[in-house]
């Protein structure tokens, strides 16, 4: 898979050890090599979809600005981007650039209450985050649109006086040593402690980013407060400063708020980066390192330092060549290591936009077969690299990426606001000002030389070989992670490499093919005729034999994309965990045997998915328009003929099964997420069951279960956007004969939620591997109807700030602390979450428990909280696949006049304070509409709900969450 920047982000695997690695080295400042010029009268370059009014000024303190001004805008937002990271942090204060990022939030001269940013923000409506990497850290919020100028107000005080109140200063290096050994299993932290102790002592590469409670600790001679401070004077000055503002006011207006609000930004004299660093010192290549997974897995990554890329972002040198050695269709080289059966998936792809060295890498999932053969896989890497280098290097093949991102361009849509705000400010900080909005899409010029320059460093003389997996043999520890691994110098890798070679089979080498033309390229980008209509939301215009359709034509967004969902209800697929199982297998191979044949359609902006619920099948093909017809035609068949080859079942059957029993070495709250359901809803097992479920299941036991998947089906489909009636009915007609079968008696079975009872004390155990507690207390609506569901909607706004501050800022309890929803069909919910590190189980569940007992008396700001959420409510989509998307969510919610979010919006409209108040009594009062979920460290999770549901009640084990069901109260649901 090609890892390329689309807009804001690299396409990725969470797997792959490049997407892992990716995040560590953020863009260059590039301004130094004279790419600015006249910055004042530039303007960005914008699509010609894009309405929006762009300014780009400096102020007189040197600070960049870039205003956008949007009339429709629904949230204003901003972003500030510094051109400081983790790179910069001190020796002997590692992780003190994120412990700043930290630190503002939490109070200011002009502002000195260290939740009152956050609590402005979130009765507004609004959100806020920031995040550091290695070069940048970036603040960004959003808000409602007529509270920008207040929220702006806010937010420059970050950088003009912030307090760092010793108290917090305290206070929040306990937070950040929570989110330190909350990931201490994660797999790209463990990597990346792995990495920065192999490579060159002299890269900036080799400092924790992170920061814990020793590196943050208060020494004799050096206070870490003191270290804060003299950090923000030696970085923090509005010369390396980006900001960007998105509002409904005119540029004039824009301008005028922000030089009044920036201006007192200091211009400091500031400290120089480190540059120019080799990320391995000479000699030290190649080598390989081992590194002991702790979950059932295998990858591997060949990685190459590579010099930095950032002066030939015209030219795009380093996607071309992911594009072509990631791409995964016919002859490719992923294609030649699943017939072989050693991979599962591959990426390839390069970050060398720093100011220091980067690298180039390519990543490898692997069986267990292709572990054991790991050698010749490196041996057909360098194949595809050789015959890219001596064959591929064409200019047509430069051309077509080209044309595709000249497509997305000038088709690009609006995003939400506060992503593009944070995108841009980066985007400012790397590129001239006239192609921060074009970069991602600009291939400007080929030029062979500079491909090949950079094909030159993929050789095995410059190669850092990792093998991740449970079964190395290691020597060595690492010192924050307790990662253990082992390197080994390939001094004699030339001799083995020929060797391997010589053993590849020739055969095998050259079935190793570059890429086609792409036949997926939109031949027509035009735009359909309007279709008069007075419909204003989609219409059913297909209803017969267990098929139904509903059709709108966009008229609004005026892009030829468009998206078709279809839900197809099967009877065989909830009865049971075996036949769950089987039907997420069965989707699994239904992608696997697609993924040669529509990759080509996922480059050219078609995309596809075919996904398992827990009653049937969903399938959605999104994108541009032309050709979803042929792509539908190859989905059809093979979900249809379900013609499977046995060794690929019984390879997606293993690494599922892998999956699933590696949910035990979860994150404990995402553990805890995935339990909650097995528990409250039927059909659900969870991912332990499953497996158990699956695991004597034979291919004939499958084919035999295929033969009747469709019977009694029943299909719901929608059709939105650049599509005539016409070519909507067609699709829906194929989808029905194709996935028609013999009549059937069979029903769909009957979605169920636990509804809570006053007398039931369940205690439910899971196994988990992690140190840290989690305690999440569900409290469910007191019914399904509207109001109820709209009644915990405002809850949720209500508190959301005053929990995390409490229990987060003031308690200190861990880093991961929410209160959010657990959707289950339309019972609606709210969960209040803690995971922690430091405090026990109990302490954790009286803190939740304790919060909710005084919640009445904290109620406050009921207005401004409830005209946030009607807003939220109402808030129109920005770009048509939002625009589906929406569709689609109030179909499945059975909502066919799109109208519930309206009537929950004038319900809320009418609710005064003191009826919601007495509401909220009886919510809080009723233990039937409460249960306690909890994780104990390395040991069990359980759930609880009593007469007194804030209190450590008396409980029962369940022994089997199936019979715990069948046995309770049930909202039944269609």
């Amino acid at each position: 898979m090609l890892v390329r920047k689309i807009t804001t982000e690299f396409m990725s695997r969470p797997w792959l050890f490049v997407a892992l690695l990716l995040l560590l080295i953020s863009s260059s400042n590039i301004a130094a090599m004279g790419f600015f010029s006249d910055k004042n009268q530039a303007e960005p370059i914008k699509s010609e979809n894009d309405s929006r009014q762009y300014q780009y000024l400096e102020l007189d303190n040197q600070l960049k600005v870039l205003l956008i001004s949007d009339p429709t805008t629904e949230k204003s937002a901003a972003a500030l981007d510094v051109e400081v990271g983790s790179h910069d942090d001190p020796a002997d204060r590692e992780g003190l650039a994120h412990f700043l990022e930290h630190m503002l939030f939490l109070g200011t001269a002009k502002y000195p209450q260290a939740d009152e940013y956050q609590t402005f923000i979130s009765q507004n409506g609004g959100s806020h985050n920031a995040y550091t990497t290695s070069e940048h850290t970036n603040y960004f919020f959003d808000v409602q649109y007529a509270q920008l100028e207040p929220a702006l107000d806010r937010f420059a005080q970050f950088f003009i006086e912030p307090l760092f109140t010793a108290e917090y200063v305290e206070r929040e290096s306990n937070a950040v040593h929570s989110e330190y050994r909350a990931k201490l299993k994660d797999g790209y932290r463990r990597q990346r402690d792995v990495l920065k102790e192999i490579i060159n002592d002299e890269h900036p590469q080799v400092k924790f980013s992170v920061g814990n409670l020793t590196t943050l600790a208060d020494r004799d001679n050096s206070k870490v407060r003191d270290d804060l401070l003299a950090f923000y004077q030696a970085y923090y000055s509005a010369d390396r400063m980006t900001l960007v503002v998105l509002g409904r006011e005119s540029l004039a207006e824009l301008k005028a708020m922000v030089q009044q609000k920036f201006e007192a930004v200091a211009l400091r004299k500031t400290q120089p980066h480190l540059a120019n660093q080799l990320l391995f010192a000479s000699g030290d290549l190649p080598q390989r390192v081992a590194i002991e997974s702790l979950k059932d897995q295998r990858s591997l990554s060949l990685m190459f330092p590579i010099p930095p890329v950032t002066a030939f972002y015209r030219q795009k040198p380093l996607q071309y060549i992911g594009n072509i050695l990631g791409h995964e269709g016919e002859g490719s080289l992923l294609s030649l290591l699943k017939q072989q059966g050693w991979a599962e998936a591959l990426g390839a792809g390069g970050h060398a936009d720093g100011l220091n060295e980067g690298w180039f890498s390519i990543s490898i999932s692997l069986t267990e077969s292709g572990y054991a053969n790991q050698a010749t896989v490196v041996a057909a890497v360098f194949s595809a690299i050789e015959k890219l280098q001596t064959q591929g290097i064409e200019q047509w093949r430069f051309n077509e990426q080209k044309q595709l991102a000249d497509i997305s361009f000038r088709f690009s849509e609006k995003t939400e606001a506060i992503n593009t705000v944070s995108y841009l400010a980066i985007q400012m900080q790397s590129y001239p000002v006239e192609d921060i909005l074009r970069e991602p899409y600009l291939f400007e010029s080929f030029n062979a030389a500079t491909i090949s320059k950079y094909l030159d460093y993929l050789i095995p003389e410059n190669m850092l070989w990792s093998i991740h997996s449970p079964y190395e043999k290691t020597d060595t520890v690492s010192e924050l992670y307790q990662v253990s691994y082992r390197i080994e110098p390939l001094i004699d890798y030339k001799v083995e490499r020929a060797t391997v070679i010589n053993q590849l089979e020739q055969s095998l080498q050259d079935r190793i093919r570059l890429p086609a033309i792409n036949p997926f390229i939109p031949e027509s980008v035009d735009l359909i005729d309007a279709q008069k209509s007075a419909e204003i939301v989609p219409q059913k215009i297909l209803n017969r034999d267990r098929v139904h359709l509903w059709y709108q034509q966009d008229d609004k967004f005026k892009v030829p994309k468009a998206a078709f969902y279809a839900r197809i209800n099967a009877p065989v697929v909830g009865v049971s965990p075996r036949s769950m199982a089987i039907s997420r297998l069965y989707t699994r191979l239904v992608k696997d045997q697609l993924n040669e044949f529509s990759y080509p359609a996922l480059l050219a902006g078609l995309n596809f998915s075919v996904s398992a619920n827990s009653r049937g099948f969903d399938v959605v093909l999104a994108g541009y328009n032309d050709r979803q017809d042929v792509l539908l035609d190859q989905i059809l068949a093979v979900m249809k003929e379900a013609n499977f080859d046995e060794v690929r079942f019984e390879s997606l059957k293993t690494e599922l099964l892998r999956s699933w029993r590696n949910s035990i070495k979860m994150q404990p709250y995402n553990r805890l997420f995935q339990e909650m359901p097995s528990v409250l809803f039927a059909p659900s097992w969870n991912a332990l069951t499953l497996a158990d479920a699956l695991e004597n299941v034979s291919f004939s036991d499958f084919n035999e279960f295929n033969k009747g998947l469709w019977q009694g089906r029943d299909i719901t489909m929608l059709s939105y956007g650049n599509v005539s009636r016409e070519a909507a009915l067609a699709m829906a007609e194929e989808i029905a004969v194709g996935l028609n079968s013999r009549e059937s008696n069979s029903e769909v079975i009957t979605a169920k939620v636990v509804k809570l009872q006053a007398n039931i004390t369940p205690h439910f155990h899971t196994l988990l591997e992690h140190d840290d507690v989690v305690a999440a207390l569900y409290l469910q609506a007191r019914n399904t109807d509207l109001q109820s569901r709209a009644d915990i909607i405002l809850l949720r706004q209500l508190y959301n700030a005053s929990f995390f501050n409490e229990l987060r800022t003031e308690q200190q309890l861990g880093y991961i602390v929410a209160l959010t929803s657990l959707p289950l069909k339309e019972v609606n919910s709210a969960v209040f979450l803690v995971q922690s590190p430091s405090a026990s189980l109990s302490e954790v569940t009286k803190s939740i428990e304790q919060f909710l007992s005084q919640m009445i008396e904290q109620l406050s700001d009921f207005d401004l909280h409830k005209k946030a959420v009607i807003q939220q409510l109402l808030e129109p989509p920005k770009n048509s696949a939002e625009q589906s998307s929406f569709y689609w969510g109030r179909m499945l919610a059975d909502d066919y006049e799109f109208d519930d979010l309206q009537l929950a919006a004038d319900y809320l409209s009418n609710l005064t304070q003191t009826q919601f108040t007495e509401k909220l009594k009886v919510l809080l009062a009723q233990p039937s509409n409460s249960t306690m979920f909890d994780i104990n460290a390395l040991q069990a999770a359980w759930f609880t709900a009593s007469r007194k549901p804030y209190h450590q009640p008396q409980t029962q084990p369940i022994s089997d969450p199936t019979e715990f069901k069948r046995q309770s109260s049930m909202y039944l649901f269609q």
